[in-house]
């Protein structure tokens, strides 16, 4: 698995602030795998 970095800025006129967000594959091929699995 290869992670990608996406850099996205925004500027509100509000001051100097940062985030980070991580997030997960949810691509229709995923959850088509995913969908049937039971734990």
């Amino acid at each position: 698995m290869t992670a990608a970095e996406i850099d996205i800025r925004v500027d509100l006129g509000l001051g100097d602030g940062a985030a980070r967000v991580r997030t997960c594959d949810l691509t229709h091929g995923y959850i088509s795998i995913n969908a049937d699995y039971r734990s």
